[in-house]
């Protein structure tokens, strides 16, 4: 009696065992793999930090390294929209704004040394062309695709925050060239037209987050009071179609 149920516990230890491990998935390869993961995911996040620190504290220097092959403009793009992607989720996640506004005043210190520098100019122009505009329009053609519209859900890889560019991140690029380059969104051809297009529609597709719908429409407020004021500066065909 005793040997049966000496064995019977054994048996049913070694089931849950069993079980544990197939619910979970670990095993001492597993557990190594996830370990290793975890470590890079780690190292990247700091050498971003240390990297954001050094572009806030030696910014010129930082900033003239960064610019100073096209491969290098690239990569440097793809930080701004990975680490700014960074800090809108961690808003999310903890309330804490702090990283978001970190990340805001390098973007306008970034726009205002280009605007300024004629060398250094192309850059903000591409980011603008390239990580506003087109990501954008490429962007809302995923989107209607997609069930889930949610920035939480379709920025929560770093694969879509560089493919694409996070609402939040055009908005604060956005926001600072009305502030220090307006012309670039009123003067060039079609370009108010389409801003105003993309950003209603970003607000529609991502109804369920209405902070971000919030602040679409302040935007667009603020950039229709900039229109008008400069609306002697404006070019006739956009006149016509306002």
């Amino acid at each position: 009696m005793k040997f049966e149920l000496k064995e019977r516990k054994k048996l049913e230890q070694q089931t849950a065992e069993a079980l544990f491990k197939s619910i979970k998935g670990f095993s001492e390869v597993n557990a190594y793999s996830e370990y290793q993961q975890s470590l890079d995911l780690l190292f990247t996040l700091y050498s971003r930090r240390i990297l954001l620190k050094i572009l806030t504290v030696k910014f010129e220097e930082s900033l003239s390294l960064m610019l100073n092959s096209a491969e290098r403009k690239l990569q440097f793009k793809q930080f701004l929209k990975i680490v700014a992607n960074e800090a809108v989720f961690v808003k999310f996640n903890t309330r804490n704004k702090k990283q978001v506004k970190a990340i805001d005043n390098l973007l306008r210190r970034i726009v205002v040394k280009c605007r300024a520098e004629p060398s250094y100019r192309p850059f903000i122009d591409e980011l603008f062309q390239d990580d506003v505009i087109r990501a954008t329009r490429d962007l809302i053609k995923h989107l209607r695709n997609e069930k889930v519209k949610s920035v939480r859900v379709q920025f929560s890889s770093e694969e879509k925050a560089t493919r694409y560019s996070n609402p939040y991140f055009v908005l604060a690029i956005s926001k600072i060239f009305l502030e220090h380059c307006p012309d670039e969104l009123l003067l060039k051809e079609n370009q108010l037209k389409t801003i105003i297009e993309q950003f209603l529609t970003l607000a529609y597709l991502f109804n369920k987050d209405p902070e971000l719908k919030t602040k679409i429409n302040e935007f667009i407020l603020n950039m229709l009071e900039v229109v008008q004021k400069s609306y002697s500066r404006l070019p006739l065909k956009l006149k016509e179609e306002l």
